[in-house]
């Protein structure tokens, strides 16, 4: 029998769909893990508020929250429809496409992410809330599509 630990990196390693150690029982897919969501701490809310801000947005001034909101690739909505999403699968989901699109700034491998995963109509706006990347000072939250391809890298 393979230690749990060799055999979980491994099958993690693989992005295998599913994994099972002979005489462990039913087939497990370590692609969905539990503790992808982030506790729900002071940054969620924080990320939540701000999103439900922009796409509400119907000012019509240059730099205001109307402009962000269409440069984030965000739609219009109302603020009531914009959520925190905490099912594993969404968050692990998130932690996969957070780490392709930022592994030029992070080494942080997806099995170590915790995602805030805002969703805001078919975009999904996602920040690692325990180890983000970072450019300089600045921590990079990003926004994908419901399919989980990027519209746009922001620093906040």
């Amino acid at each position: 029998m393979i230690a749990p630990q060799a055999f979980w990196l491994a099958c993690i390693g693989a992005f295998a769909t599913g994994c099972r150690q002979a005489g462990t029982g039913p087939l497990v897919s370590p692609a969905i893990r539990p503790d992808a969501c982030a506790a729900i701490g002071s940054a969620a809310p924080a990320l939540l508020s701000y999103v439900r801000q922009l796409v509400a947005a119907v000012d019509t001034l240059p730099r205001g929250d109307n402009a962000t909101r269409v440069s984030y690739g965000l739609p219009r909505l109302d603020p009531a429809a914009v959520t925190l999403a905490t099912d594993p699968t969404t968050c692990t989901k998130a932690a996969e496409a957070y780490t392709r699109v930022t592994n030029e700034l992070s080494d942080v491998p997806a099995v170590q992410r915790r995602m805030h995963v805002v969703r805001a109509g078919n975009r999904f706006v996602v920040e690692d809330a325990a180890t983000p990347a970072r450019f300089g000072e600045f921590s990079i939250w990003a926004v994908f599509t419901s399919d989980w391809r990027l519209v746009t890298k922001v620093l906040s």
